[in-house]
């Protein structure tokens, strides 16, 4: 945890997106959250239990976990991010949905990781009956939310607002429309600074469109953009992105991963997984089209300091990610 124990009364806090005040303590709440379904059951447990929740149910199945938890008439469903990135950009093949109803499409491994909760949180949420429901979670854990949010809309059970973190996007244009229309004003993406992670499934190679209301961290400032709109692919409008900054952008509006950049960050990952970077940064990476680590990039000898920047900047879109500067951003804003 951060250091900022979250209160449960803050999830009687009402959440609308399309204000235009931030309701912060509510987001640091689902913030740390999210942190928490990191940690081990014991410390799942004991944590909730000293923040005032009295009703508990924790979710595990080998690297998948969560909990639900409850404190008056308000819970929260919460799910487990990962923490390792490698694994994740290299097993899950974006390409790859699983049909819905009525023409939508969802990420066939972020579906499957919800599935194995799914019945347990619905009947859990049957047995108590919050008034307030929250669904919260960070990386393939916000993923997991999102697919949770869907499954809540079919289901008809209520649910006060989806809260996210560094969440990539999990299905097509119609389930984005619909999802979208069915949370509008209650569901929030915020996205740190270069985090790469929201950026994929790279929204112009297949049909993969973010929704709902995004604030992204952007050094000083907060960027935000409200719900779902259909935007140009050449021409996004309200998005100008600061000179040399420039990114792809999908037909939500969003920036997206190129192929090439998707093919570095695959290689860049790999590299650092087998050379320990943290503890020893290597100074010449790059990528090979299957995302395997390649051979030391070329330009080193003409340009010095070029492959150091480049891998800076590999280092920054990773580091972004992370949910600790997630909290980190969070509380800084808050404070202002």
């Amino acid at each position: 945890m951060s250091g900022l124990l979250p209160s449960a009364e803050h999830l009687t806090t009402e959440w609308d997106t399309l204000c235009d005040t931030v309701p912060w303590a509510t987001a640091i709440t689902l913030a740390e959250m999210s942190t928490l379904a990191y940690s081990t059951p014991h410390n799942r447990e004991l944590v909730l239990r000293l923040l005032g929740f009295d009703r508990i149910r924790l979710l595990d199945d080998g690297p998948r976990s969560g909990l639900v938890a409850m404190a008056e008439d308000a819970a929260i469903v919460a799910f487990r991010g990962t923490d390792d990135l490698e694994d994740w950009f290299a097993n899950f093949d974006f390409r790859e949905q699983t049909q819905l109803s009525d023409g939508r499409t969802v990420h066939r491994g972020f579906q499957a990781y919800y599935n194995v909760f799914a019945d347990e949180v619905k009947r859990v949420l049957a047995d108590w009956a919050p008034n307030r429901l929250w669904v919260t979670g960070h990386s393939l854990g916000g993923a997991m939310a999102a697919c949770c949010a869907v499954d809540l809309v079919d289901s008809d059970i209520p649910f006060s607002g989806i809260v996210t973190f560094g969440q990539p996007r999990i299905g097509n244009d119609v389930l984005a429309r619909r999802l979208d229309f069915a949370t509008s004003g209650r569901y929030m993406r915020f996205v740190n600074e270069d985090d790469a992670v929201p950026l994929a499934p790279p929204g112009l190679l297949w049909n993969y469109w973010h929704c709902g209301s995004r604030i992204r961290f952007r050094d000083e400032q907060l960027d935000r953009r409200q719900g779902l709109a259909v935007f140009s692919c050449s021409a996004p409008a309200g998005e100008d992105a600061p000179e040399g900054e420039l990114q792809p952008v999908s037909p939500d509006g969003e920036d997206s991963l190129s192929e090439e950049e998707l093919r570095e960050i695959k290689g860049y990952l790999k590299v650092r997984k087998q050379s320990g970077l943290d503890e020893e940064r290597p100074t010449e990476v790059e990528g090979t089209a299957d995302g395997s680590a390649g051979q030391p990039m070329a330009c080193s000898a003409a340009a010095p300091g070029l492959v150091d920047r480049v891998v800076h900047f590999l280092e920054k879109r990773i580091n972004d990610h992370s949910m600790t500067e997630y909290l980190r951003r969070l509380n800084e804003f808050s404070a202002e």
